[in-house]
């Protein structure tokens, strides 16, 4: 049977700033993948005219209105991460969709979800580890890789500190969504606005073990926000405190209900992103995945430098 995959995401306002251009081409590198058996659900939050604009562009696509825009405003958030991706839920049919989450800011490359159905097994998840990030979009027209850890450009993602980097898309088997223990759990952990840039990796590909990363394959490229991975807007302290510890009890309990080991989402913090990405079964030939691993086992071990030099300085 012919799988469909269901996009979960939201977008911003279609308006005349520096997000527009990027948005578009999020939307079109759906538009022109290889495989066209995807349909593209959309939350609107606080936009308008999101129908209208997506109308234009000829995708496959449903909005659907928030249902707790009076709850997410009142704690302080601008969107949920968890309600655009609850919001799957009424098109889940079983055995027959796979879900992708994602942020558009995200660029896919054209191979991109047949790749993901190429590789597809039950109950499998995954992502594409390292993402490609890019200061704006002329920048990645340009081909001008970024590394958002040293503020710099590179000519390859694989020289960037991988210990640092994140991925904003993920893909899973519907089923998983419908299994009870899981619906449980998800139900439980109604996150709104801020959270840990791990929260989204934990909800979608941890509740076993059939994790695939796709790197070799096909590509994430990611067109950033800001300048920074340290910047101090975006950290919980000049954020939502309250909001924050309100989300980390509810992703706390999240972690509880379904078993999933410590290592990743509370203790080793210095190492938990290498830990989360190499717990993905890399897929590819085996010259290319051996030399993916050679370069996460590179990163552990300069990371353990870095850590035990720091110990060295303060003691």
């Amino acid at each position: 049977m012919k799988k469909k995959i269901l996009i979960a995401t939201t977008l911003r306002e279609f308006r005349n700033d520096e997000h527009f251009d990027t948005q578009i081409a999020f939307l079109n590198s759906i538009k022109e993948q290889t495989y066209q058996n995807y349909e593209l659900i959309v939350t609107e939050f606080n936009e308008e005219k999101t129908f209208e604009n997506l109308s234009k562009l000829k995708l496959n696509f449903k909005v659907v209105k928030s249902r707790l825009l009076k709850e997410i405003n009142e704690c302080g958030a601008k969107y949920s991460h968890w309600e655009f991706v609850d919001n799957i839920y009424p098109f889940l049919k079983k055995d027959e969709s796979i879900v992708i989450s994602t942020l558009s800011d995200a660029i896919f490359e054209k191979n991109f979800f047949q790749k993901i159905i190429e590789n597809y097994s039950p109950s499998f998840s995954g992502t594409s580890w390292p993402q490609i990030n890019y200061k704006n979009l002329e920048d990645y027209n340009k081909k001008l890789k970024y590394d958002i850890v040293n503020s710099c450009i590179v000519k390859n993602e694989l020289k960037t500190p991988l210990y640092k980097l994140m991925s904003d898309v993920y893909f899973f088997d519907g089923n998983i969504m419908m299994d009870e223990k899981f619906k449980s759990a998800w139900k439980n952990c109604k996150i709104h606005g801020v959270s840990h840039g791990f929260v989204p990796t934990i909800w979608f590909c941890f509740s076993n073990k059939n994790r695939i990363n796709i790197y070799n394959h096909s590509k994430i490229h990611n067109i950033i926000n800001y300048s920074n991975l340290n910047d101090k807007n975006i950290s919980p302290e000049n954020t939502n405190k309250k909001l924050w510890e309100i989300n980390d009890k509810l992703f706390e309990n999240f972690c509880h209900s379904l078993n999933i080991d410590q290592k990743y989402w509370k203790t080793n913090e210095t190492f938990r992103k290498l830990f989360i990405f190499s717990s993905f079964r890399i897929e590819g030939s085996l010259y290319k995945r051996i030399q993916l691993k050679i370069v996460i086992i590179k990163s552990f071990i300069i990371k353990l430098i870095m850590s035990l030099s720091k110990k060295i300085n303060f003691s």
